[in-house]
């Protein structure tokens, strides 16, 4: 590339930086705004939510012993919620709409949530979005982030299949049409 003076200055800059500090300050800005929506998701959930009940967390232990993967999760409620999610890499949470589901409905949104946290999915979810604040000038990154997103429920999907009975498996795919059809 070459090097060209801009008119009244003495210094030379080069298309190339221009372009690498334009880049780089995209990518500060971007940064910045997930860190800050992320505060603000995390700051809304601990303002509205309450803590799920026991039942509700003794049935998600139950469910952490029968998969013999024990992590430390804590089940919310929070009203201003449409579909349960899982949320953090560290401080690992379930949150709830505020419904009433039967005893099989609860266990298999809560072994669902659980299955995306030991398949490491938030994990996962969050170094693509730090890959889209990066590669923020490639439009195909948006649409990995998309077909990534809908790949990982279909994995998680599979793997709570993996861990049901064959009376299981029917009613459990029903759950799943029957709460997308809430959305």
């Amino acid at each position: 590339l070459h090097t060209k003076a801009f008119a009244g200055t003495s210094l030379a800059i080069s298309y190339l930086s221009i372009l690498s500090i334009l880049w780089v300050v995209v990518c500060c800005i971007l940064l910045i705004r997930y860190v800050l929506q992320y505060q603000k998701t995390i700051r809304g959930m601990t303002r509205y939510a309450a803590l799920a009940d026991e039942k509700i967390q003794q049935t998600l232990e139950r469910l952490q012993t029968a998969v013999q993967k024990q992590v430390k999760i804590s089940v919310w409620v929070c009203p201003n919620i449409d579909v349960p999610f899982g949320l953090g890499i560290f401080q690992k949470r379930i949150i709830l709409p505020p419904k009433e589901y039967t005893d099989r409905e609860l266990r298999y949104i809560l072994l669902h949530e659980l299955m995306h946290f030991n398949n490491k999915d938030t994990v996962v979810k969050f170094m693509t979005s730090l890959f889209c604040i990066i590669f923020w000038m490639n439009p195909f990154v948006y649409l990995l982030k998309k077909d990534l997103e809908q790949t990982l429920e279909i994995k998680c999907d599979l793997t709570v299949i993996a861990h049901l009975g064959a009376r299981e498996k029917a009613p459990y795919l029903q759950a799943i049409v029957d709460s997308l059809k809430r959305i």
